[in-house]
């Protein structure tokens, strides 16, 4: 088992090291509207795959692994 998670963790680190975007502006979280990070994420959702056609971003959460400390 611990073999397996140690293969798959390669793997997704192969995968996860690659940037999916990037900006030239200071990105910013707005609370209870929308905001250019928000956006740029749900940009970049909706790139990687041409069948998505809508891309809906929980700030919350986006906003604990991007800025725990806010």
């Amino acid at each position: 088992m611990l073999r397996e998670i140690k293969f798959w963790q390669k793997e997704v680190e192969k995968i996860a090291s690659i940037p999916v975007f990037t900006s030239t502006k200071k990105l910013v979280r707005a609370y209870g509207k929308e905001s250019n990070m928000g956006n740029l994420f749900a940009d970049a959702v909706a790139a990687t795959d041409e069948r998505i056609d809508v891309a809906v971003i929980n700030r919350e959460l986006l906003g604990r692994i991007l800025m725990p400390e806010l």
